[in-house]
Formats: structure tokens, C-alpha cells, sequence
């Protein structure tokens, strides 16, 4: 399993708030199957960012754009495959 790293920074503060009751079921319902490692909010209140798990760059990129933050044009997303160095494992 790959991680993949997207960041949301906000587009739309008003649309945000509307939106955030969704995307906080939406996160839950990921988090429940496993498809997220991290999230959180930036503490500069800019946007957030949070860390899918997928076999696929295209699989990652489905649920980041399935956020209804971003569905909405409440904020927009960079995706990023993220390589995790862990204790005894090398670097690609």
C-alpha cells in the first residue's frame, strides 16, 4: 500500500463552512476503511492536508476528488506520492 499526501488549501471560506459537516462524514467513512493514514488542519487556518492510503496514484486521486471540499469548490488539491522512511527500511 502506497501513501499519498494532499493538500487542500481553501478557495471559498464561505462555501467551506457550508461543506464541512460533509467532508468531516466523508473523512470518517475513509478513516473507518483504512484509506487514510493522517489529516488535519493547518494551523495558519489556510486549508488542511491529509494522507490516503491506495495502491494507485489514480485510486488516491479518486477519493481526494470525491471530498465534497473539493466536489464544491471549496478548496483545491495537489496530490503527491509520499515515500515513508521507516526504521530499517531504505531509501528508493
Amino acid at each position: 500500500m502506497k501513501h499519498f499526501v494532499v493538500t487542500l488549501p481553501i478557495i471559498n471560506k464561505e462555501i467551506n463552512q457550508q461543506v464541512r459537516p460533509d467532508h468531516l462524514a466523508y473523512m470518517v467513512a475513509l478513516e473507518e476503511k483504512g484509506q487514510i493514514f493522517a489529516k488535519g488542519r493547518f494551523v495558519d487556518g489556510s486549508g488542511g492536508m491529509v494522507i490516503y492510503r491506495a495502491e494507485t496514484i489514480e485510486e488516491a486521486e479518486e477519493l481526494a476528488t470525491r471530498d465534497p471540499y473539493v466536489i464544491h469548490g471549496a478548496r483545491s488539491c495537489e496530490i503527491r506520492e509520499w515515500f515513508i522512511v521507516e526504521k530499517g527500511r531504505e531509501y528508493e
